[in-house]
């Protein structure tokens, strides 16, 4: 199946959930209908319950009433009252009283054939696959909502440590939060009162009360906005540190409001309530998957949010803890689901503006690394992002990563995924160590400026993504093609999975890797291909994996001794036991890690580093970054937020002064957060989830 990198955490997302609407029935009876009635009253009654227990338990655990150690997210761990095993009994006993024989099976027939993703196997203990019985339809029913409430807890009243107890102005502001989604997942029962008087006709959602339903949640999102900015401003939430503390998916007011109200309070409200009524299915007993669509957004480890975000590349530790574009926005197309909604097909959409022409970087293009009428018959580009922006040991540069094919791989559960790619990345002499690629002026994404640096120098942009320590980036601000020290670029393989990508230092030699073991050579035949062994460079019929690097040969650390490379408590973190490197202090990333190494406050000055003024003084000492044997990282699946990780081995450029100060060739790690905006197959319509019982 063909994949192309902005969709591989997007496209799980989607896939995870069932999006066409259930061909009208024939005109139910009148026992289906008083059936049907009693399910959805029962379970939205249900779904009520399990949300009163998340929002109570984060206050008694925010006001340190109960131990930090209980996750009131869980609907197990919320359920401080005991009362969970009793509000699930009653709705099998509400199923049982109002549906008998023949009016179970018309309605499990017609609107509750099986059950769908994440719990699919619930439903297996029966003489089918399928639900068969009143028990089986109550587990999925309430399971399935367990799944979402919990979802619903952990993006919107977060997850806090506390360490110590909430300030009594973040208790208020989450407190304001629980209250606010209650009246949204109110508002949206209102649905299952319409559809009772619908039942008469049709056991399916009504399309009028889908309407209804989606202007009382509108007017309860908008509620709850306000409730928001009255109770998390500044004088409750006054920094981005007190909504880290809380733990939700917003570190600001306004990304709250557009996270937990807009990406998942309103579209959960809508959904839970829609499970309560209907699983769409093709009439014919198979739950139905229709082609869906997401935006996928970057979040840089220190850009609006703080996120676990981190590229590490080369051996020498030097390059490492590096963080990415923030807040980059590409799109993806599904299409041919399985009816679990997994194995999704899925495939770019160019529309994002991430593909252009190589003739003029201003016009977008449609074609994957190939010629583009837009371009007039020139090449079109698509790119993972705009250029990156990297600055190593006072060794600016700047990345252009370029797909030369789609993705192949697949999706499997909730936010689950497992999509290999391969880009080009073109590596190009900086500007200057404190802006290595050209920048735009745009304040803000989507906003418009010029170009400072590169062949566009003084011409108008578009800010595509910003970065925290570099400047805002654009697809328009290109870096100059004379500095490009990589030919058509190096070839990367990212396979990235919300699992565990690793890789160990396997590669043993006399000549090279000082005669241990290393983690990454380059392909004999080709020194733009990173390789860990022989069979990486047969794939590509560029000879075998090990090169005499004539001074520059890879190693596996570049600690005192091997090992000296410790673990820390970050398992995504090593550093030399004994090796500290100064920096200049004028000149630090967002996070806080040097750009410019030193020996002396001269090596900092304007003379030895280009920065106007200087670059502070070499006072910065910080404990050197290193690889252990194995290179490990894990991912963390989600349907509305996920990281992904993967792990590779990168090749040489033509300059000895890039390859010495990025530790290349070596090993690299990238761990990217992204946060997802789900949509119909039309594009237009916003997905409610689960289910998408919304979908055109």
């Amino acid at each position: 199946m063909k994949k192309v990198f902005h969709a591989f955490l997007g496209a799980t997302a989607v896939a995870a959930m069932l999006a066409a609407a259930t061909p009208a029935s024939a005109t139910p009876t009148a026992a289906g209908a008083k059936c049907h009635s009693a399910i959805t009253g029962a379970l939205v009654k249900y779904q009520g319950t399990l949300l009163k227990n998340l929002t109570g338990c984060h206050k008694s655990r925010s006001a340190g009433k109960i131990a930090k150690t209980v996750d009131c997210n869980s609907v197990t761990g919320a359920d401080l009252k005991l009362g969970l095993t009793a509000a699930k009994a009653a709705v099998k006993a509400a199923i049982d009283k109002s549906c008998v024989g023949p009016a179970l099976t018309e309605v499990i027939a017609a609107d509750y054939p099986r059950c769908p993703t994440p719990k699919r196997t619930v439903d297996d203990g029966g003489a089918t696959t399928g639900i068969d019985d009143s028990t089986e339809l109550a587990a999925c029913l309430t399971q399935t909502s367990d799944h979402w409430v919990q979802e619903l807890g952990k993006q919107a009243m977060g997850a806090p440590a506390l360490a110590t107890p909430l300030s009594k102005g973040q208790q208020a502001c989450q407190g304001a939060i629980g209250k606010g989604l209650a009246s949204l997942l109110k508002a949206g029962s209102g649905m299952g009162k319409c559809q009772a008087a619908a039942n008469v006709t049709d056991l399916t959602l009504s399309g009028s009360c889908s309407s209804a339903a989606t202007t009382a949640l509108g007017a309860a999102a908008t509620a709850l906005n306000a409730v928001i900015d009255a109770s998390c401003g500044t004088v409750n939430m006054p920094n981005q540190a007190a909504w880290l503390a809380l733990g939700t998916c917003g570190q600001s007011k306004d990304q709250q409001k557009a996270c937990a109200v807009g990406r998942t309070g309103r579209p959960l409200a809508y959904g839970l309530n829609a499970a309560a009524i209907e699983f769409p299915n093709d009439g014919a007993g198979s739950l139905t998957c229709a082609a869906g669509s997401a935006d996928v957004i970057i979040n840089a480890g220190y850009g609006v949010k703080q996120t676990s975000t981190r590229l590490d590349t080369g051996w020498n530790g030097l390059a490492h803890n590096v963080d990415v574009l923030d807040g980059y926005k590409g799109k993806v197309l599904l299409s041919n689901c399985d009816n679990d909604c997994a194995n999704c097909e899925v495939r770019m959409d160019t529309s994002a503006g991430n593909c252009r022409c190589e003739n003029d970087p201003t016009i977008e293009c449609s074609t994957i690394a190939g010629a583009d009428a837009a371009c007039g018959g020139n090449t079109c580009h698509c790119m993972f992002g705009p250029p990156l922006a990297l600055s190593a040991s006072g060794t600016p540069t700047c990345v252009v990563n370029r797909f030369v094919g789609d993705f192949d791989g697949s999706t499997q559960d909730v936010g689950a995924y497992d999509v290999s790619t391969h880009t080009k990345a073109l590596v190009y002499t900086g500007i200057s160590n404190v802006q290595p690629c050209p920048v735009c002026s745009g304040a803000s994404i989507g906003s418009t400026g010029t170009c400072s640096g590169g062949p566009r120098n003084g011409l108008s942009c578009t800010t595509d993504a910003t970065d925290s320590s570099f400047g805002n980036t654009s697809f328009d601000c290109p870096p100059a093609s004379a500095s490009n020290v990589s030919g058509t670029g190096l070839a990367i393989a990212l396979q990235f999975k919300t699992g565990t990508a690793s890789i160990t230092a396997g590669i043993s030699s006399s000549s090279f890797c000082n005669g241990g073991t290393c983690h990454c050579s380059t392909c004999s035949g080709d020194a733009t291909i990173g390789c860990s062994s022989n069979s990486d460079c047969a794939a590509a019929s560029a000879g075998t994996c090990g090169t005499d690097f004539s001074g520059n040969n890879p190693k596996q650390n570049n600690c005192s001794a091997l090992s000296d490379c410790k673990a820390t408590s970050d398992p995504t973190l090593a550093v030399c036991d004994n090796d500290f490197d100064s920096y200049c202090d004028g000149a630090v990333r967002a996070n806080g890690r040097g750009i410019i190494t030193c020996s002396t406050d001269d090596d900092c000055n304007e003379a030895n580093t280009g920065v106007s003024g200087g670059a502070g003084a070499c006072t910065l000492s910080q404990q050197r970054s290193c690889f252990l044997p194995t290179v490990t990282a894990t991912g963390t699946q989600g349907i509305f937020n996920s990281v992904g990780v993967s792990s590779f081995c990168s090749g040489r450029t033509s300059s000895p002064t890039i390859n010495a100060a990025g530790g290349l060739p070596g090993p690299g790690r990238v761990k990217l957060d992204f946060d997802f905006n789900l949509y119909c197959g039309t594009g237009a319509t916003q997905y409610m989830s689960p289910l998408g019982s919304n979908c055109p």
